[in-house]
């Protein structure tokens, strides 16, 4: 019985003047001090200070009380005045009722405190579980005061039916750990564990920490079935959006490479690339789970447009929702490398490389982005890399450590 209970027991159980007993059935006695009774005990470590309205021969009298609530089962009471005669039951149940709305002020406040839980890791970190709307008004220029982290520092990749792992996707798995250093990589897929030898190399790498989770292959959404021709890139634009949803953080596709530290971005409600002129890009996003864009996201998918490869993923949330509401993201231009640097990694040695925050690798878009240089190299392995003279060599050797 908390303190809350207490005070809302019947009037038989509270009827007692000062350390004399009044001979009742289930009655509470004062005696020393000590209030004691059938059931009475406490759960919580306090002190309130309350003030009793009493009535005797029809004046109201008032009296103050300390009240030092232990674990020992019992109530302490210093008594302060005169004695408690008579409570009525009417003023019982009102102090009983201001005594609860001010606890329920009290456990929204401490609720609002307790949400601003931090995060392991090196980092001060604030992981805001905010409920949908308490953004409202925030600023996504400048983000939080001081600096404090509204996003985990956990990094998301989703595969689904790729149990193999490429010397790629290493490379990319590599990056975010050696140059961003999150607390765990989350691996979602459809089918368990990776294979080959590029995963042995990722697992084994010092100080990588990583688990699995399952996710489902969605075949709809809304009730619309998913193209047969982009089913798995459409289900997972969706199923990315609903990761973020559920864990917030930094999700990456398999082939964006981290060329440095993200931090930065983590105090800001949501982070992507989008560029002047562009439609945003799904590549690299950075947000709270209750980032308000991810649910006017998800919204726009009631009307899917299956025959569209990116119209859903990035020019509809784009055209609907960003160009009317472009404070719900703080908006990164270039230096995440969503836009189209083909030409820089594999014609070129591009020296600003370093700049990027990010890269889109583009890999699978090297089929019709760049067919020429694709025939001389069409994949890439340990081998081959350690003489190949364009920029992704550089990049590559330095994180999957190849001199």
């Amino acid at each position: 019985m908390d303190l809350l209970e207490l005070l809302m027991l019947p009037k038989s159980h509270v009827d007692f003047v000062g350390k004399q007993s009044i001979r009742k059935e289930g009655q509470i006695k004062m005696k020393k001090n000590i209030l004691t009774g059938p059931g009475v005990h406490v759960t919580v470590a306090s002190q309130w200070w309350i003030t009793l309205g009493c009535s005797r021969k029809g004046r109201i009298q008032r009296r103050s009380y300390r009240v030092s609530v232990h674990e020992s089962r019992n109530l302490n009471y210093n008594q302060e005045g005169a004695r408690i005669v008579g409570m009525r039951a009417k003023q019982l149940r009102f102090l009983a009722v201001m005594s609860a709305g001010l606890l329920i002020l009290v456990a929204l406040w401490y609720t609002s405190l307790e949400n601003l839980h931090p995060l392991t890791g090196r980092n001060r970190t604030t992981d805001l579980q905010l409920i949908p709307g308490l953004f409202e008004g925030f600023n996504n220029e400048t983000g939080t005061q001081e600096g404090t982290y509204l996003v985990p520092n956990i990094i998301h990749f989703l595969r689904f039916k790729q149990k193999t792992f490429t010397f790629v996707g290493a490379v990319c798995v590599l990056s975010a750990f050696k140059n961003h250093r999150p607390d765990k990589i989350l691996f979602h897929t459809d089918f368990g564990s990776f294979i080959g030898p590029y995963w042995e190399k990722v697992k084994t790498t010092s100080g990588l920490v990583y688990e699995f989770r399952n996710v489902t292959l969605p075949d709809s959404i809304f009730g619309q079935n998913f193209s047969k021709a982009y089913h798995i890139w459409h289900a997972s634009d969706v199923t990315r959006i609903k990761i973020l949803m559920e864990y917030g953080g930094i999700f990456l596709d398999n082939d964006i490479y981290v060329v440095q530290n993200l931090n930065k971005f983590r105090k800001f409600e949501m982070a992507i690339g989008w560029d002047d002129n562009q439609c945003l890009g799904t590549q690299i996003l950075i947000c709270n789970k209750n980032a308000r864009f991810l649910r006017l996201w998800l919204d726009s998918y009631h009307q899917y447009y299956p025959d569209q490869w990116y119209y859903n993923a990035g020019c509809k949330p784009t055209e609907e929702v960003l160009y009317k509401r472009p404070e719900l993201v703080h908006r990164v231009k270039l230096l995440f490398g969503v836009h189209m640097l083909v030409s820089n990694l594999y014609r070129t040695l591009w020296k600003e490389w370093r700049q990027q925050y990010t890269i889109h690798l583009l890999m699978r878009h090297r089929s019709y982005l760049d067919k020429e240089h694709l025939q001389k190299c069409p994949t890439f392995d340990e081998n081959n890399i350690r003489d190949y003279p364009m920029t992704f060599g550089e990049m590559a050797r330095e994180v999957y450590g190849i001199s």
